[in-house]
């Protein structure tokens, strides 16, 4: 969707086309990345470095959500397997998901052609701490088209703590994960 919003790949009308549908449908609830799945379209360029153009698409997407009383269940990560094997690939990879992280704090190594350490996302103190910040980040931002917080507004903690982890459920430290994040996430929502 967030593709479409910016105007990378499909139109913010093609946006509003999805929502009407699930509105037609009867939808209340829709998920979404709140990532670019496209290479070279990411809301992080690498951790702690944010795309405006792309904040203003997930904006617009929330907004237009809003419009129509639609919940967006939100993806913040994913744990699609890598594919960036290369130094070109990977300087110019979708930096919101677990290789990212990884990689920002040295864990990713290439063995045999094959990306290792991707996990470190979910053991390495750093790359956890970088996450938080982006979770802070994304509580605190204030919506560009109609000037509500994120934290107050969209962000119900524990509707999107699931969506956080949604694409992890496999992984064996998930638990731990949880363990660790939720009360975080908890008390980065709280209003103020």
């Amino acid at each position: 969707m967030l593709e479409a919003a910016a105007g990378f790949k499909g139109s913010p009308s093609d946006v509003t086309a999805q929502l009407d549908k699930a509105v037609e449908q009867g939808l209340n609830t829709v998920c979404a990345f709140a990532f670019g799945t496209e290479e070279g379209f990411a809301l992080q360029r690498k951790p702690g470095q944010y795309d405006e153009a792309t904040f203003k698409a997930l904006d617009f997407v929330l907004d237009e959500a809003r419009k129509r009383n639609l919940r967006l269940v939100l993806a913040l990560a994913n744990n699609w397997p890598s594919a960036n094997t290369d130094e070109k690939r990977r300087s110019g990879a979708n930096s919101d998901n677990k290789f990212a992280y990884a990689d920002a704090v040295g864990a990713i190594k290439i063995v045999n052609g094959r990306v290792v350490g991707e996990d470190a996302f979910f053991t390495d103190p750093k790359a956890k701490q970088a996450y938080k910040d982006h979770l802070s980040v994304l509580a605190n931002r204030v919506n560009s088209i109609n000037g509500r917080k994120y934290k107050g507004e969209y962000w119900e903690g524990r509707e999107f703590f699931v969506s956080c982890t949604f694409s992890f459920l496999l992984n064996p430290r998930l638990p731990e994960f949880i363990k660790n994040f939720l009360a975080f996430v908890l008390l980065s929502t709280e209003k103020n």
